[in-house]
């Protein structure tokens, strides 16, 4: 019996790691081959090796994790059997024309051409060029050759050589839709309301990919760096490095995929052991994996069911007779969106910031807040969080008062005394300046030594009417 149960213990713990164990489809290309390589990062030693025809020169993973690539042949391989399907409608491209995909599942390419997967039919956009990225709102970037911000919603081009700097590298979108690019130094261009800005942060850099955490990863010379898009610091995770960076790709469980140049292999950085390098037995110049592709349109996150964190620290700062006002600290989840706020279990706004000031309230009432906090996609986190508040009766209020008071104490003693109206009783004598004129008020209030020079009291005023 002991023996079976040992068996039974063993294979539950075989199970429980197993199901531990994450790993995630990465896809490698090398430029100007003919074979796409497919990996798991459970074991990335290992290759699927798909042979499509011809060279490739770029490749995306759309939302059901197939392949789309780029080159003498263009078309899709199926993430689940390895299939290929030809689209002749993609064009061909033979020179660093890069491929994205967009929140719709459709492919855009960097020669202008649009592929409806749905209805699998194509639309010249009439812009071509040879590097392009795509932001939150589906525009995108087209550059080197023309330099063009295309808006899909009303279908219109804005150049943008105008701008102080224009891209010239590889490039990445973070998840604000902040466009950063590779070169003499890394470039970062940021659109708004008001137009198009352009900025340059930290020194060379090529290879260039966005984390989990928002922050920029990218390669030169023997070092991979991280920039922290929040305060611009620049922070150095890998020396070493043998060959120039090409590729990078944050795969789900923290390791960076570094491929390289036509001469050396490509290796990886292994988060969980300080980004110590591993390499691989084969070469790679573009990667991308199936859970986190252009950031914010991968399969995980269209998948992703999972609502925002909760809202913490609901607390009222304030009470009056006829109004409350609270405080909390939103979620940190990136997907965050807003906060769905309700009184007593009715909606009353949808709002991003961390406070309420609720006003117009009856006095002597109780008052009841609740917080559910909503992601991008639209997901609600209904936990409950609350906070229930009364406000004070049209003649009471209270109040914290801070005096500075520097009146004598007739004894020497250190004693406590009552403040009642405007006199003082027990064994203090004198009134603090600071309390004179309020009304009548009642309190406790400690005398130290001879001089009362700072004192912090809770008082509670009766308004004269």
């Amino acid at each position: 019996m002991k023996k079976n149960l040992l068996i039974i213990l063993t294979l539950m713990m075989i199970s429980l790691f197993s199901i531990s164990v994450f790993s995630e489809t990465i896809w490698l290309e090398h430029e100007n081959n003919n074979t796409i390589k497919k990996i798991n990062t459970s074991n990335p030693q290992l290759t699927t090796n798909i042979v499509v025809g011809g060279s490739v020169i770029s490749i995306a993973v759309d939302l059901n994790g197939n392949l789309w690539f780029l080159g003498d042949v263009s078309g899709m391989i199926n993430g689940t059997d390895n299939s290929i399907t030809y689209v002749s409608q993609l064009g061909t491209s033979d020179y660093f024309d890069s491929i994205v995909i967009d929140s719709n599942n459709n492919v855009i390419t960097a020669t202008g051409i649009f592929y409806n997967t749905t209805s699998n039919t194509s639309t010249n956009l009439g812009v071509s060029s040879e590097y392009l990225s795509i932001d939150k709102q589906n525009n995108v970037f087209f550059y080197v050759e023309v330099n063009v911000y295309y808006n899909f919603s009303d279908n219109s081009q804005t150049s943008i050589d105008s701008l102080e700097h224009v891209p010239s590298g590889w490039n990445a979108v973070d998840l604000n839709g902040t466009y950063y690019a590779t070169g003499e130094s890394i470039l970062r261009i940021i659109h708004n309301s008001t137009g198009f800005y352009s900025a340059l942060i930290g020194g060379n850099s090529q290879g260039i990919t966005i984390d989990r955490n928002n922050n920029v990863i990218y390669g030169y010379t023997n070092n991979i760096y991280l920039l922290n898009t929040t305060d611009d610091s620049i922070t150095t995770i890998a020396t070493g490095i043998w060959s120039e960076v090409q590729a990078l790709y944050v795969a789900e469980n923290g390791d960076i995929y570094v491929g390289t140049n036509s001469v050396n292999n490509g290796f990886y950085l292994n988060h969980s052991n300080n980004y110590e390098i591993i390499s691989l037995p084969y070469k790679f110049t573009e990667a991308r994996g199936d859970t986190f592709y252009d950031f914010f349109f991968g399969i995980e996150e269209e998948s992703d069911t999972t609502p925002p964190s909760s809202v913490t620290g609901l607390t009222a700062s304030y009470v009056s007779n006829e109004s409350i006002y609270w405080e909390w600290t939103n979620p940190v989840d990136l997907d965050f969106n807003h906060s769905e706020i309700y009184i007593e279990d009715v909606f009353l706004i949808n709002t991003s910031d961390e406070y309420l000031n609720y006003s117009g309230l009856t006095p002597e009432t109780n008052y009841t807040i609740k917080i559910w906090s909503v992601d991008t996609t639209g997901y609600v986190n209904n936990t409950d969080v609350t906070n229930t508040q009364t406000t004070l009766t049209i003649n009471e209020e209270e109040v914290t008062q801070t005096i500075e008071s520097r009146f004598a104490v007739f004894n020497g003693l250190d004693e406590v005394g009552t403040i009642v109206g405007n006199s003082v009783t027990g064994l203090v004598f004198g009134v603090a300046p600071a309390i004179v004129g309020m009304g009548t008020i009642i309190g406790i209030i400690a005398v130290i030594g001879a001089v009362v020079t700072l004192i912090v009291i809770t008082l509670k005023r009766t308004n004269k009417k």
